[in-house]
């Protein structure tokens, strides 16, 4: 499928379609793959969306450079980050690159004014463990506490679809649900809240 070539005011406009679903809480979330890829297209809507007074997020797996968040916070509200795995190795492993940047943006992103919300996708034996857990609270505490942090079980959506493109994936799992209390319970005070979903 190819994509559609639209300038800002045409994406903005399509975007206001949707105004009334939002009600007077809602706003515009941009995601992907990662949105920050194309930060400067970003950073030439996010203006107007802000000018007409509507909230906006960003959904990121933060692996970008840090010029990409710098263009687009003035215009920012909140930032979806997602947080996977705390050993630059395993990180390696299962997603094929180092985390070091990821976890530079997030130290650097709570210097700044934006709302943070970071979220866990939890994998069994991947990054549920002990030693990951323990990771990510010792690097969390040693910022201001999150807005809120999500846990998030494990899902295969994508199985079907990586099936069909005949990729073999690795087939996970999502923790028992008494072990994903006990990481929310290691991981108090690390976020203002925290959920599971």
């Amino acid at each position: 499928k190819e994509g559609q070539v639209a300038t800002a005011d045409e994406l903005l406009n399509k975007a206001l379609r949707y105004k009334g679903y939002w009600g007077n809480k809602g706003g515009i979330t941009v995601s992907g793959g990662e949105p920050l890829l194309q930060a400067a297209q970003l950073a030439e809507i996010l203006p107007a969306v802000k000018a007409a007074g509507y909230h906006v997020a960003v959904d990121t797996a933060a692996d970008v450079p840090w010029d990409r968040f710098a263009a687009v916070l003035p215009y920012t509200d909140l930032i979806l980050f997602d947080l996977k795995a705390m050993s630059a190795a395993v990180h390696r492993t299962y997603t094929g690159a180092d985390n070091s940047r990821i976890l530079d943006n997030y130290a650097r992103l709570t210097e700044t004014n934006v709302q943070l919300y970071i979220r866990v996708p939890l994998v069994h034996a991947v990054n549920d463990t002990e030693e990951n857990i323990a990771l990510m609270h010792d690097f969390l505490k040693r910022f201001p506490p999150a807005e809120r942090l999500e846990l998030l079980h494990y899902h295969n959506l994508g199985r079907a679809k990586a099936d069909g493109l005949g990729w073999d994936q690795a087939l996970f799992q999502a923790p028992e649900a008494a072990r994903i209390l006990q990481i929310r319970d290691a991981l108090e005070g690390c976020a203002k809240a925290i959920l599971i979903s």
